[in-house]
C-alpha cells in the first residue's frame, strides 16, 4: 500500500501539483531527476488532474511502481524527513 505526504512541518501542503512541490521544496526537500535506483527519502508528486498525490516511496518496489509510464506528469525529490510525514 502507498503511504503518501499531505503535510510538513508547516502545515497541510495543498492539493495542487505546485502547492505539494513548493511545501516540499520550502522544507528543504531537494527535486531530482527521475531516480535510476533506491535511495531514502524519495517522493514523487503525480499530477491527478483535479488534484495531485506526493507519494513516499519506501522501497525499490515502490519507487518502480511510481516510475510506471502512465501519461501523469510526475516531479521526483528527495527529502530526508519523508518517512515521518508519510501517511
Amino acid at each position: 500500500m502507498s503511504k503518501f505526504i499531505n503535510q510538513t512541518p508547516a502545515g497541510f501542503i495543498g492539493s495542487s501539483m505546485t502547492s505539494k512541490c513548493e511545501a516540499l521544496l520550502s522544507e528543504g526537500a531537494k527535486e531530482i531527476q527521475e531516480p535510476t535506483r533506491f535511495q531514502s527519502g524519495l517522493v514523487c508528486v503525480v499530477d491527478n488532474t483535479h488534484f495531485a498525490a506526493a507519494g513516499y516511496a519506501d522501497s525499490e518496489r515502490q519507487m518502480n511502481r511510481f516510475k510506471q509510464p502512465d501519461g501523469r506528469s510526475k516531479r521526483w525529490f528527495q527529502w530526508d524527513k519523508a518517512i515521518v510525514y508519510a501517511e
